[in-house]
């Protein structure tokens, strides 16, 4: 008994540390100016929360699935290579690897018993890695679609998917393969919560996933446009999301950049869009290159 509360409590010291660490380098990101200091934090924050998931997936090999610790020590590995990525596009594939192995890691920890503390931090572990690494995609949006701008994009594949991953999760829970236990045994309560999950955690990274992996595997040559910056506008908060507007091929677009960009260009600098053909065929403006 004592053995597996000291398990526990590595287990969430291990959780608060990553945890803290994402949160550490978002807020340095929002709030401070030096990027060479913000630089570095997103370096150590990024090893930091890629050991702590691989020392979890070690801590808990007795509790989990061999299929659970392997999406832990991947998306462990993902953290800690993001900051080296070599490309944008390499960082945003990297980036869709981690938000998948958080909701398959979230999935498959479902299956840990819920009747002791290592089984408990699992599923924890699942639920703040999901939510901390979905985060940064409602950050920005660092793709300004050729065609229907203001829509969103990829809508039918993500709707067929979300319904597609329900469909497997209900039929599992009817069969009873999902083996959920809370601690009052009301298994009714606790499988529907887990369908609403499902539906909202499936539609949730389906459609950020379309929009990186349209960039990232795109292999096309894209088209370089030198333009005009007619005004710089930036969202209110204390995270803002900060835009270049130009007018390319005829048209007005705003295009969400970082703030490192942001400040370095005025209004009237050219400034260098690219277009994409995308890797599923809806093209799109980004600076990114």
């Amino acid at each position: 008994m004592a053995k597996l509360k000291l398990k526990g409590g590595k287990l969430n010291a291990l959780l608060v540390a990553a945890v803290s660490a994402i949160l550490i380098r978002a807020l340095a990101s929002s709030f401070m100016d030096n990027e060479s200091v913000v630089n570095v934090i997103e370096i150590i924050s990024n090893i930091t929360t890629g050991l702590c998931l691989i020392l979890f997936a070690v801590l808990v090999r007795e509790e989990t699935s061999f299929l659970a610790r392997m999406g832990m020590i991947i998306e462990g590995l993902s953290w800690g290579a993001l900051p080296f990525a070599p490309d944008p596009k390499t960082y945003f594939l990297l980036y869709t690897v981690i938000l998948w192995s958080c909701a398959i890691l979230f999935s498959l920890s479902c299956i840990a018993p819920f009747g002791n503390k290592p089984g408990r931090a699992v599923v924890s572990a699942g639920a703040f890695f999901t939510l901390f690494d979905y985060l940064p995609y409602l950050s920005g949006d660092y793709y300004e679609y050729a065609k229907d701008s203001g829509d969103i994009h990829f809508l039918l594949p993500s709707i067929l998917i979300t319904v597609a991953v329900t469909g497997v999760a209900v039929a599992l829970i009817i069969k009873d393969k999902i083996p959920i236990r809370n601690e009052k045994n009301n298994t009714k309560g606790t499988k529907v919560a887990i369908v609403i999950l499902v539906i909202m955690a499936s539609f949730g990274l389906c459609w950020p996933s379309f929009d990186h992996l349209n960039f990232a595997l795109d292999t096309s040559d894209p088209v370089a446009y030198e333009e005009v910056i007619i005004e710089k506008t930036k969202t209110g908060g204390k995270s803002p999301n900060f835009y270049l507007h130009m007018e390319i091929n005829g048209e007005k677009r705003k295009i969400d950049v970082p703030r490192s960009v942001y400040d370095q260009y005025d209004e009237g600098d050219t400034f260098e869009i690219y277009l994409y053909e995308g890797a599923f065929d809806d093209p799109f403006y980004t600076y990114l290159k």
